[in-house]
């Protein structure tokens, strides 16, 4: 298989997907869309063993770390903000309530990020 059939399979792969999870969310039956989510997986690791080109190099794993790191620090600092809003905004419980949430969701983000980057710092080759 090469790249552009990859491609072309994970396209109809995700298309399927997204008719199943919607149909199991219709029909509220959520284990039909974790279980789907499984088979999607396992059959995207086979297919991707199949392929013989190259999928990524070592300039894409970079940008992808640059793009990651940079997503990261954006969603942190306009979060934070949001939350320095909503904070504020104490006479509404809503609001104290969704700026904890996006204090936590930013502390809970830099904690996982500190956890990754220490294990691929001691771990990765």
């Amino acid at each position: 298989m090469n790249n552009k059939q990859f491609k072309i399979f994970r396209i109809i792969l995700a298309m399927i997907l997204a008719i199943i999870i919607s149909q199991s969310i219709i029909l509220e039956n959520f284990v039909l869309a974790i279980f789907a989510m499984l088979v999607a997986i396992v059959l995207m690791i086979f297919v991707r063993r199949k392929v013989k080109d190259v999928l990524a190099d070592e300039r894409d794993y970079k940008i992808a770390g640059n793009a990651a790191r940079y997503a990261m620090t954006t969603f942190s600092a306009v979060a934070v903000g949001f939350m320095f809003f909503f904070m504020s905004q104490k006479q509404n419980p809503v609001y104290e309530a969704i700026g904890l949430t996006l204090a936590y969701s930013v502390c809970g983000l830099m904690l996982v990020y500190s956890l990754i980057f220490i294990y691929l710092r001691k771990y990765a080759k």
